[in-house]
């Protein structure tokens, strides 16, 4: 047996090796498959006279993978679409090669699954195994769920069988690489099929039993029997439990699983972003049983999906993957579960000769009544000085105005580069750096961010790393709403000098000559107070003390997006939360 990770790793050498060494017969039942090496594997086995099948499920057949399919079929690949009943879906990613091996795990076939994700690949030699999931694939074949696609006709052309690139050496920051392919001397393990109760009733009982220690990584988790397992296990408090999940499970639908079992003692982290995702559907069991397959512990998974499950007997091989958990944890951020809010969180202002440096001080939102209805911002009419402000004009005079600011500096942007090397040396490099110094000189300096809906978004987690850096530095950081988004480029210095337009400070807009932006600056002669009454009525979080204390208040924003006024109330109430009666 055979272990490979992702991401960066060496899952996609290992499929490829065993294709390449196929010699007479390939059958594949894959989910979803894009990535052009293994496309171009497949392809190359008929023409060597290898046959090979696979089974995908029916969202495949849409309009934008036709030239995927099409390319298979003329090649020579047997193509069924399997349509379960009830918008089930064909979930499996198995690989059966020559009858003898299979490779299976969680990984779908696209570039993202081994590029980005955290993903499993398992090859298992075992004719038995084999025979067992060829006998799913006729079965699964000769059933009214599949229809066999012919290709166009078209002649092929001429393919050569793909070299893969080697394995990454460096991790991207903030990243690790996978480790590197392990071999293991285990049995074959217990294997099952969904849609079934069985697995989830066997893992269940399990976790119930666990004496030490369940490590749990997980894409999503609903299902009933496994959540309360682990709720149940975790109260009794003798067993430590974590979770591994990825950050799309914070989203409205999932985000109560984690939060009860948070209340009831299980640690939990999360991972993702918009570009890569925990997406392992793996147990391990007080380091002796360990799970994996296709099946995310879900109530689809379990009564409407085509799915495998496998559950192993191998204390080593629930060490190797512990050791890959323990390292990959360090890169998730800890879930931060709602609770009655904290108390106030004194400044961190201190004197230094004139003007006391330092943030002012922030505490739990009180106005929680506000979330539910939203008063704008009243329309004015205003006389003033106005310049266009032209690409290459726009960061000199930004930097001009910081760097002549007396008393106050305010801003509000909706997009901020990722911190890093680029930006250190860009323009957005010089602004922060002039913000840090008027800071240190006694200016006031705020900077509200946009914050999106998703917290899978790169630009939530790239903002949250800005605020934890810029904060550390005396500037007051505010995040904005994801309920309310915000979606303004503007500068206020002094309450009389304003910049507004399209500028980001990205790369792109402050530093990019093939992107073109637009900005005015708006001089008035005296200040305008109401340029602070708009800035600091801009929706925002209320308790910036701390990464922990704004994610669980943002935690809960996002929770109450979708419901109702009424629902909403209840909610919050009973968080330990005082809101006004409901309408």
């Amino acid at each position: 047996m055979t272990v490979a990770f992702s991401p960066r790793g060496e899952a996609l050498h290992l499929i490829l090796n065993e294709l390449r060494t196929a010699t007479s017969r390939v059958d594949l039942a894959q989910f979803y498959l894009t990535h052009p090496d293994l496309i171009d594997a497949l392809c190359a086995l008929p023409a060597k006279g290898i046959p090979v099948r696979l089974l995908t499920d029916v969202t495949m057949g849409e309009a934008a993978q036709q030239p995927t399919l099409d390319k298979l079929t003329r090649h020579g690949v047997q193509l069924f679409l399997i349509e379960p009943p009830k918008r089930g879906k064909m979930h499996m990613k198995n690989l059966v090669v020559d009858g003898q091996t299979v490779i299976t795990g969680t990984a779908n076939w696209t570039q993202q699954a081994f590029g980005l994700n955290c993903e499993d690949t398992i090859k298992i030699a075992s004719p038995a195994l084999a025979a067992v999931y060829l006998a799913k694939m006729d079965e699964l074949t000769a059933s009214d769920m599949a229809a066999e696609i012919h290709g166009s006709g078209a002649k092929p052309e001429r393919l050569s069988f793909p070299l893969p690139k080697p394995p990454a050496v460096r991790s991207p920051p903030g990243r690790v690489n996978a480790p590197g392919t392990r071999r293991f001397s285990a049995e074959a393990p217990e294997s099952f099929f969904l849609p079934n109760p069985g697995p989830f009733e066997h893992l269940a009982e399990q976790i119930r039993s666990a004496t030490s220690r369940v490590d749990v990584a997980i894409f999503l988790l609903n299902e009933d029997r496994i959540v309360d397992a682990l709720t149940e296990r975790a109260q009794v408090g003798d067993c430590a439990i974590r979770i591994l999940a990825d950050v799309g499970m914070l989203g409205s639908g999932n985000l109560e699983v984690l939060q009860n079992l948070a209340a009831a003692g299980v640690e939990i982290r999360t991972f993702g972003s918009d570009r890569e995702s925990l997406h392992m559907k793996t147990g391990i069991i007080d380091g002796h049983f360990f799970w994996t397959g296709s099946a995310n512990w879900t109530k689809g998974a379990m009564t409407l999906n085509i799915e495998d499950m496998l559950c192993f007997d191998s204390p080593e091989l629930a060490e190797w993957y512990s050791n890959w958990l323990d390292e990959f944890a360090k890169i998730c951020q800890p879930f931060v579960p709602l609770q009655t809010q904290t108390t106030f969180v004194e400044t961190n202002a201190v004197p230094t000769g004139k003007w006391p440096i330092g943030l002012p001080p922030t505490a739990p939102r009180t106005d929680w009544d506000h979330l539910v209805e939203h008063v704008d911002f009243p329309p004015l009419e205003t006389n003033a000085w106005v310049a266009y402000l032209p690409d290459e004009a726009y960061a000199p005079v930004l930097l001009d105005l910081i760097r002549n600011a007396h008393q106050t500096i305010l801003i509000a942007m909706y997009k901020l580069a990722e911190p890093g090397e680029k930006v250190a040396t860009g323009f957005l490099g010089q602004i922060i750096a002039e913000l840090e110094k008027a800071t240190a000189r006694g200016v006031y300096v705020s900077l509200l961010l946009h914050v999106p809906v998703s917290p899978q978004d790169a630009l939530y987690d790239a903002h949250s790393r800005w605020a934890e850096r810029l904060r550390a530095k005396g500037i007051d950081v505010r995040l904005g709403l994801p309920a309310l988004p915000m979606h303004e480029k503007f500068v206020s210095v002094d309450l009389c000098k304003i910049i507004v337009g399209s500028h980001n400070w990205s790369a792109g807009a402050l530093d990019d000559s093939r992107v073109y932006e637009s900005s005015a600056l708006v001089i008035y002669p005296q200040p305008q107070k109401w340029l602070a009454d708009y800035f600091f009525s801009r929706p925002m979080v209320s308790h910036m003390a701390s990464r922990e204390a704004w994610e669980r208040e943002l935690t809960l924003i996002r929770h109450t997006k979708n419901m109702n006024t009424s629902d909403k109330y209840q909610l919050l109430e009973s968080f330990g939360v005082e809101v006004g009666p409901a309408p």
